[in-house]
Parts: structure tokens; C-alpha cells; sequence
């Protein structure tokens, strides 16, 4: 899919300027990875860290992302591999947006359309300078409604998604902290989450208790697999 440009001074118009100062600083928390083996996860991993960026997307890229899911009309879907869904009633190449069975709504955002054009121009200056953030392999947007969470988990994927973001859509919610490796997420508007590993990686959503939550999900690889 698609590669990540990465300047090292524009931060784009939707992002606060590192260079400018922030109210909180970058928080990275870097752990040492041991490696597991099974039938999913067979390529050499880097050690694990985390890279949080809080309110760093202003209201008004917050804002464009989640108007390419409100805009998207409820597709009908088929469950594929990887506890993916595919749309029936949509052509091939466009994104789509459907309602799981966990009550959490969400919309699959595919490279070349323009709502992945419109998404990608907000974050695109402060993706993480790391290997496993090389190319977007794919994008959601997920609508927690009241009383929905995501249970601890790692994320099914196969061995070419080697890191996540997050970038927390809104605020105005109580609950739905985010969890990762033990470190609670506190919620703010434009903040955004990275850590690579996340098929070893323990994570998960906290229940919204009152409101909705909306936030983006990335999935990263490698631009070239290591030997």
C-alpha cells in the first residue's frame, strides 16, 4: 500500500509544531522484546516500544477524518480471514463503513480513494522515523458507542503489519482509555498513539461508560522485509 513520506521539518497544517513546543512533551517508552514463535508471526522484530504524541492533531484535522466516516453510507458485509469484513453491495476499490456485532461501527478506508487522501494529508509529517512504520497496510476508523470497549488482545495479522497508530478523533466521552503493555492512555482530542509489535503486543479499550468514541487505526510494515 501505500509509503509514508517523512520530512523532518514541515509537520503539516494539522499538527502542532514539536519545534513551536507542546503543553506535553513526546513519550516514548521503550521495552525489550522476546521473541515468540508460532505459525503467524515468523520475521525478525525489533524491540518494542510505544511513542505517544498527546493533542497533537488539531481540532480541525480531528474533525476531517471523522467526517470521511460519518459521510460513508452502512455497507452489508462478509467476515474473511483475519476477522476481516468485506463488503457485498460495494465495488471493489472504494471504502465502506458497517455496524459489528460488538456494537463498535466501523468504516475500512482503501488506499486511492479520497477519503484516504483527505485522512493521510493530517498525519503524514509525524509518522514515526522507524522501520516498522515504512508503508500504510491498512486503515479504519472505529465508533465505539456507549457501553462498547475492545477486550485486551493482540491483533490477528499476518507477518507484513509490524506496527499500529491511533489518533484519538474526539473527547467528549467518559471511559475508553486506551491500554497498552499496562500504560493507560489518558484521553485527549488529537492525540496520537504508535507502538510496533503489536501482534505481541498486549492491548486494548477501556468500556465507554457515557458518549462515542471515534478514532483512527493504522496498520504499518516494512518497505523491505529483513533478511
Amino acid at each position: 500500500m501505500s509509503e509514508i513520506k517523512k520530512p523532518k521539518f514541515d509537520l503539516g497544517e494539522f499538527t502542532q509544531s514539536v519545534v513551536e513546543g507542546l503543553d506535553q512533551p513526546t513519550q516514548v517508552v521503550e521495552e525489550e522484546y522476546e521473541e515468540e514463535h508460532n505459525d503467524v508471526e515468523d520475521i525478525e522484530r525489533f524491540d518494542d516500544f510505544i511513542m505517544i504524541l498527546p493533542s497533537n492533531i488539531t481540532e480541525e484535522g480531528c474533525n476531517l477524518i471523522a467526517e470521511q466516516h460519518m459521510n460513508l453510507p452502512f455497507s452489508e458485509v462478509e467476515e474473511t480471514d483475519f476477522q476481516q469484513f468485506q463488503p457485498i453491495d460495494v465495488k471493489e476499490g472504494l471504502s465502506y463503513k458497517y455496524e459489528h456485532h460488538s456494537g463498535i461501527d466501523y468504516s475500512v478506508i482503501l488506499d486511492g480513494t479520497k477519503e484516504f487522501k483527505n485522512i493521510i494529508q493530517v498525519f503524514e509529517a509525524i509518522v514515526p522515523d522507524h522501520p516498522d512504520f515504512d508503508k500504510i497496510n491498512f486503515m479504519q476508523i472505529a465508533h465505539y458507542h456507549q457501553d462498547t470497549c475492545f477486550p485486551a488482545h493482540k491483533d490477528v495479522a499476518d507477518s507484513n503489519d509490524t506496527a499500529t497508530m491511533m489518533i484519538m478523533l474526539n473527547d467528549n466521552y467518559r471511559g475508553g482509555n486506551i491500554q497498552v503493555n499496562g500504560n493507560t492512555i489518558a484521553n485527549a482530542r488529537g492525540t496520537m498513539v504508535c507502538f510496533n509489535n503489536s501482534t505481541q503486543v498486549w492491548h486494548s479499550v477501556d468500556p465507554v461508560l457515557e458518549g462515542e468514541r471515534l478514532v483512527l487505526l493504522v496498520w504499518f510494515g516494512r518497505e523491505d522485509e529483513l533478511d
